[in-house]
């Protein structure tokens, strides 16, 4: 299954307190052909003058170019047929919708209200009988969101399943294979609308083994963590005291919402605590000042060179030197709130309506079977391609030359960095979180950076 994976967090600033295969079809081996190798070099040519060899020779030679040719010819052929059932998939599937340019959204009463706004007002004729009322209204009013951003013509989901087949930190998922009849459908995941499952996840995560809270008061009045994690501790911004009083108080009392929120929250904490390991590079150069003014000497150059483990060890080593003249180092939690990721998800279809259809035509017309990954797959959430990454970085080169670039380029990386630790992760990942972005920034206000902006542009990203 393709799915598009949940977004992640990028790291903050550190405050230190002082408390290769062919796309060619294989076809089955011709009989005729066989017969003229054998016989060439069996024994039936034996008793033959040199000229009737010679005269065998040639005859076969110019049949197996026959046969090469005229396997070439149906090689293209066949291929100029998939080509063009791909495109013509293309042309049925990815259809901008003809909506109002302003939908007005409000939350249904009834379950059955709802799936009437799914179908006759977004026009997603496809809804899981199984939907929560919560659910169905929250994905709604995101979808509503977006279509109002695109004034009504937008790529739109086909259909809408309610499910808990998802990995647990997944919120929403979409189907990129145009070829598969699934093509198009999103998934919402059962588990961010099931209180009892919400609660015990977070009781995991906000409580140590003997029952203790693992977040405390800073003098601030904001909530970190009071356990090291890659010589780090994780805090939360402003807005999320409150929600965690509520839970460390009674949490029984909390909305399903808040519930959710706090779920993002705490995926966020532990994505953030990891990134020493996972882009130690782009955390070096976000403090080097900061290591600089303390006496501990970097040089980028120099650590540009080394591989992830050995720039993880010196990004460790300078923030240990910080916590021997500090009482701690404090990281921001950067959170990406539950409705994000169907915007993210939104943004995805959005990439694929406007970029699909080429990718495709290069896979095939090219003979390039990586030309879809090099563009939308990510080493976050494709296994195999992770595996290639990790192991042979000249094979993933040549498979993914773009990817490859995007992944090794610290300039690259440092600008999707800004966006999020997840949008590092490829080309596609860093579309669909830049475009989620902008969605939050159009809704709610804000500004985006015109060298972020401009590498999104780099990427063929859709425009809100």
């Amino acid at each position: 299954m393709n799915v598009i994976a949940v977004a992640q967090n990028s790291a903050g600033n550190i405050k230190c307190q002082n408390v290769k295969q062919s796309t060619v079809p294989h076809f089955k081996s011709n009989n005729v052909a066989k017969t003229d190798v054998v016989e060439i070099q069996g024994k039936s040519s034996k008793g033959l003058s040199n000229g009737g060899k010679w005269g065998i020779g040639l005859g076969s030679i110019a049949a197996a170019v026959g046969i090469w040719i005229a396997l070439i010819y149906n090689v293209k052929h066949h291929n100029k047929k998939l080509v063009d059932n791909i495109e013509k998939l293309c042309d049925e599937k990815l259809v901008l919708s003809n909506l109002p340019e302003k939908i007005e959204w409000k939350a249904a009463k009834t379950l059955e209200e709802a799936v009437q706004f799914t179908k006759e007002t977004l026009g997603i004729k496809e809804v899981d009988k199984n939907f929560s009322l919560k659910a169905l209204n929250d994905t709604n009013s995101c979808i509503s969101d977006i279509c109002n951003l695109h004034k009504g013509k937008l790529y739109m989901p086909t259909e809408l399943e309610y499910t808990d087949n998802l990995d647990e930190n997944i919120l929403a998922c979409v189907y990129k294979d145009v070829r598969s009849k699934d093509f198009g459908k999103m998934c919402i995941n059962k588990r961010y609308f099931d209180r009892d499952y919400l609660i015990k996840e977070l009781k995991e995560h906000f409580y140590k083994e003997n029952g203790k809270p693992v977040y405390k008061k800073h003098s601030h009045g904001t909530y970190i963590s009071n356990v090291f994690k890659n010589e780090l501790i994780p805090e939360f911004p402003d807005f999320y005291t409150k929600l965690i009083d509520d839970f460390y108080k009674d949490v029984s009392k909390m909305s399903l919402g808040h519930l959710r929120i706090l779920k993002s929250a705490a995926n966020a904490s532990t994505e953030t605590a990891l990134i020493p390991d996972k882009y130690p590079l782009t955390l070096i150069k976000r403090q080097l000042k900061r290591f600089e003014e303390n006496g501990i000497k970097i040089s980028i150059d120099e650590v540009s060179k080394l591989s992830k483990e050995e720039q993880t060890k010196i990004l460790k080593d300078a923030l240990r030197q910080l916590n021997e003249k500090y009482s701690f180092n404090i990281i921001p939690v950067q959170i990406v709130l539950p409705d994000e990721t169907i915007y993210h998800e939104m943004g995805h279809l959005q990439d694929y309506g406007k970029n699909l259809k080429d990718l495709f035509s290069k896979s095939y017309k090219a003979h390039n079977p990586n030309a879809i990954n090099n563009r939308l797959g990510s080493i976050a959430n494709n296994p195999k391609m992770k595996t290639l990454w990790e192991t042979d970085k000249e094979q993933f080169m040549k498979n993914y030359p773009d990817l490859f670039e995007f992944l090794t380029n610290q300039e690259i990386q440092e600008l999707a960095g800004r966006v999020s630790a997840y949008a590092q992760s490829g080309i596609g990942e860093f579309v669909a979180e830049f475009y989620s972005q902008m969605a939050k920034i159009k809704k709610y206000g804000g500004t985006i950076a015109e060298d972020v902006k401009a590498l999104y542009k780099k990427y063929n990203g859709p425009i809100i």
